[in-house]
């Protein structure tokens, strides 16, 4: 048997005679296929009446349509024109991907909804058609998620399971985002998305049902869909049974992350922060950091990690509201981060007990009572200046020893162990729900994704201050003393 040849931009196909395997017996007989042809490209810039005049099978719908009285396609033309539609964007995919017999199979094979809308609405121009009845996107009504339809979509359905029964799909590929970042879900995971919205126990089956929605779930956190892109759409989340259901999706999106890494990198931060102040104690940015480090110089290193956390912001972000009144004492020198340090405070008679100690990063209270009212005084100060208030964590106590920990999302709150479990549950929550560090504390966040976490930004680019810290924090690990 000779080699078969390949027209450059073809793939192999099933070639038109009397013998060849009809689609409905595709399954079976794909992988006994032996002569193959060169497949003829469509335009998919082409019209639908165009593309249709290109042959008999398409032209017999066109003919049908014209020669009906009341100019309405039968419902055997439109399971045929359907079929015409669907078959050229499998065409188009083909094409995309250089497709060959015997070689690798399809990655992927999506219509995104822009492209579906495109259809329906062209089938209706030209056949006096409702566009309805071949697409209707996904939408929600209510409280009750509406999972798209039509024709068109039930044809690519049907066309995908057996591309993927043939070998021409890859099979069980992960669900493939459109434009829009839309991942088209099955029957089967929009029954359980469902079920994730109303139920929290029993808790594996939670587990469970959240793992095999993940690609689904994060895409409607992505998308513009406002009533399915909130978390707290499903009671779940509500529940502290949440912080396990973040810890999850976290894993999923960054495996790479160790479990142990606060663990593993704390200690060196820990230690530049330390060091950066003993240096440097003299000039300190604000009335906040000059309370901490006199709190600091009184507690043991193993239980000063909430102070290092806020006096870390201080460096990088200066995000109290309280900075105090400095005055110039000569000529500025550099210190250990390259930074001309801010001069002396000289009010050293200031009541420290009155300084802030609210951020967007963290916010400490002394009693349990507090909590609630910080929470809706950030919420009524961000609708009055037309913001939003992203996820922080929120301590009740002082800074040397504190007795309850929460990270703060919307009306919700997520109590935690420790003040490196609020961290670690507050920097997931971000990357989970696809959210923005806030503005003011930023280059905090951004350091520790990136010393803490091992988590590079996009491009590896940073702040010029968060740089200016790396460096010092290499400097303080190589620094033996």
């Amino acid at each position: 048997m000779t080699e078969t040849s390949f027209h450059e931009n073809s793939v192999a196909i099933i070639p038109a005679t009397s013998d060849t395997i009809a689609p409905d017996n595709l399954n079976a007989s794909f992988v006994s296929l032996i002569n193959l042809s060169p497949i003829t490209f469509c335009d998919p810039n082409e019209s639908l009446k165009d593309y249709l005049s290109h042959d008999i099978d398409k032209l017999i719908v066109l003919c049908n349509f014209e020669k009906s009285p009341n100019k309405i396609l039968s419902d055997e033309m439109r399971t045929v024109l359907v079929k015409q539609v669907i078959d050229r964007e499998v065409n188009i995919a083909l094409r995309d991907a250089n497709f060959q017999v015997g070689k690798e199979p399809l990655k992927k094979f999506v219509i995104d909804r822009s492209r579906f809308l495109k259809l329906a609405n062209e089938i209706a121009t030209v056949f006096n058609e409702e566009s309805g009845l071949y697409y209707t996107p996904y939408y929600q009504e209510g409280d009750v998620s509406v999972n798209p339809s039509g024709k068109l979509w039930e044809r690519f359905n049907e066309v995908k399971k057996k591309m993927r029964d043939a070998g021409i799909l890859q099979s069980n590929p992960k669900p493939v985002k459109n434009s829009k970042s839309v991942v088209v879900a099955n029957a089967n995971t929009i029954e359980k998305i469902e079920w994730l919205k109303k139920n929290v126990q029993p808790v594996d089956q939670v587990k469970d049902y959240w793992r095999e929605t993940f690609d689904v779930r994060q895409s409607n956190w992505k998308n513009e869909n406002k009533a399915e892109s909130s978390p707290f759409i499903y009671e779940c989340l509500k529940t502290d049974l949440g912080v396990d259901l973040i810890d999850i999706d976290f894993k999923r999106i960054q495996q790479k992350v160790k479990d142990d890494c606060i663990d593993s990198n704390w200690p060196k931060v820990a230690k530049s922060i330390r060091k950066y102040y003993s240096v440097n104690e003299q000039f300190v940015p604000t009335a906040t950091a000059k309370k901490l480090l006199g709190l600091h110089s009184n507690i043991s290193e193993d239980k000063d990690e909430i102070i290092l956390l806020l006096l870390l912001t201080c460096i990088l972000d200066n995000t109290s509201a309280n900075s105090a009144t400095v005055k110039k004492v000569g000529k500025k020198r550099k210190n250990l981060c390259g930074e001309s340090p801010p001069q002396k405070v000289t009010k050293d008679s200031e009541d420290l007990s009155q300084v802030d100690l609210t951020n967007d990063f963290l916010s400490i209270v002394k009693i349990e009572t507090q909590v609630q009212e910080i929470i809706d005084k950030k919420k009524s100060t961000a609708l009055a200046e037309k913001k939003t208030v992203q996820p922080y964590m929120l301590f009740v106590g002082t800074p040397e020893k504190c007795t309850s920990f929460y990270v703060v999302v919307d009306n919700y709150k997520y109590k935690v162990v420790d003040a490196f479990a609020a961290l670690k549950l507050n920097f997931q929550i971000f990357f989970v729900w696809n959210l923005q560090f806030p503005k003011s504390c930023n280059n905090t966040w951004v350091f520790i994704q990136k010393s803490i976490f091992e988590i590079s930004t996009v491009g590896n680019k940073y702040p010029a201050k968060v740089n200016k810290m790396f460096t010092y924090v290499k400097r303080t690990v190589e620094d033996k003393n």
